[in-house]
């Protein structure tokens, strides 16, 4: 989404604008400002919204764990010399990490059941548990 645009949706109900256009917006006597200005003027019963960026769905894709996610397999040793053909491919695109993501992704894509990729939140109840634990033993 351009940083400079107001966005209709396709009923014409919702207009949809980048974080950095709101923020320019805010300025008065912005370029930004006036847009909107003149927007809500001719649109009054249009709702404006600022457009959420996604998240990444690469979590937890590093070289590092895609060599180890490799490395169980079966066939690793195959499967890693590709690997490294592939991070060597990679130095002459314009995005090498995302060359490599979206091989890997294509050639294991049942890789997100595997432990290592999985988001994790941390339980503070057993966080805090743990350090009491630690502490006590500690003193002992």
């Amino acid at each position: 989404m351009k940083t400079n645009t107001i966005i209709m949706s396709s009923d014409f109900s919702k207009a949809y604008v980048s974080t950095a256009f709101m923020k320019k917006a805010r300025v008065y006597g912005s370029r930004e400002y006036k847009m909107l200005s003149e927007f809500r003027a001719e649109n009054p019963t249009v709702e404006i919204s600022v457009r959420k960026t996604s998240s990444s769905n690469n979590y937890n894709l590093t070289y590092a764990n895609m060599e180890a996610y490799i490395a169980d397999k079966p066939n690793a040793e195959i499967l890693l010399a590709e690997f490294k053909r592939v991070k060597k491919e990679s130095a002459v695109q314009r995005n090498r990490h995302l060359y490599v993501v979206n091989w890997f992704k294509e050639m294991f894509p049942n890789y997100t059941e595997a432990e290592l990729f999985q988001k994790k939140q941390m339980d503070v109840v057993s966080l805090v548990e743990c350090t009491a634990e630690t502490a006590d033993n500690e003193a002992a």
